[in-house]
């Protein structure tokens, strides 16, 4: 898992914000709920060259924006907290998942959604970390 600190920065959560306000990164924009594409040119050209994929995955995800690759360069994003839930999770041993602390309060924020109740409706085990 990354440190927060390198996925979180304001940086990519306003990238994200803006993503998902512009009408340019819709995938279809006659079925604006098919998502958003970004690829990752058009990510470096927003946020520079140092700007990664995997960190800009990250913020969608714990704003309850699911992800998924349609091309070695590009992403699809999707309003779909349940599916973001599943993809922050990390495999802890014994069918439990983990979350971090810091994570699972930057979800719940961002969604209005509670970790609790999201394992529980999907009949997962979820342990929140330091």
């Amino acid at each position: 898992m990354l440190p927060l600190e390198s996925v979180v920065c304001g940086v990519y959560l306003d990238f994200v914000r803006r993503v998902t306000s512009e009408p340019r990164f819709l995938a279809n924009i006659r079925h604006p709920e098919a998502g958003w594409k970004v690829s990752r040119s058009e990510l470096r050209m927003f946020l520079g060259e140092k700007a990664t994929m995997q960190c800009f995955i990250r913020a969608c995800q714990l704003m309850g924006l699911a992800v998924h690759w349609v091309s070695k360069k590009s992403v699809l994003i999707r309003r779909d907290p349940i599916e973001a839930f599943r993809q922050l999770l990390a495999p802890g041993g014994d069918g439990e998942y983990c979350i971090s602390l810091d994570d699972a309060r930057l979800f719940e924020a961002s969604t209005g959604l509670r970790i609790v109740d999201l394992a529980g409706r999907l009949g997962l085990r979820v342990r929140i970390t330091n």
